[in-house]
């Protein structure tokens, strides 16, 4: 068995939008085969549209997803000549999944300041052993100082003196 590759930061993520894309586009073609070989049995529009949607390959994850990468990485792809010589039906069902899987979330960050990422650090409880900020290993006092909230006098004490 080979070496597994870890791709490290923002590579990771461009990388898993651009299979997304790729998958999208194969399974954007052959969706337009298999409707242009049914010919005239073609179903109505109300009929294909749940069929197609069944089918649709593409599945955003709130936790895992890099929204911001994906939504610019999306939007990009859909500027393309491949992508826009699409018929429009194909063309809105990823306009949908945009914006359903990640612009809900890109939103709620700009609101928040926080990704996924940040807010799941900020849930996370501390490792056994590992300390929380600020917390001195001995004793649970501050780290640094013998003051109010652990504050060191300019000279190394409380009272300004010698330590």
């Amino acid at each position: 068995m080979g070496a597994t590759s870890f791709l490290s930061g923002a590579e990771g993520d461009v990388k898993v939008v651009a299979e997304e894309n790729q998958k999208f586009m194969k399974w954007a073609q052959d969706t337009m085969n298999q409707i242009n070989a049914l010919g005239e049995s073609t179903p109505p529009p109300e009929i294909l549209y749940p069929m197609i949607l069944q089918s649709f390959p593409m599945k955003g994850n709130p936790v895992l997803d890099h929204h911001p990468t994906h939504a610019v990485h999306h939007r990009r792809f859909a500027l393309s000549e491949a992508f826009r010589s699409l018929p429009d039906v194909l063309q809105q069902l990823f306009t949908q999944h945009l914006m359903t899987a990640h612009l809900p979330y890109l939103m709620q960050e700009a609101q928040t300041g926080l990704g996924m990422t940040g807010l799941m650090t900020g849930m996370l409880p501390p490792s056994p052993g590992q300390r929380q900020a600020g917390e001195n290993a001995s004793k649970g006092a501050p780290a640094q100082g013998g003051g109010p909230g652990g504050a060191v006098g300019p000279f190394g004490s409380e009272k300004g003196g010698q330590a």
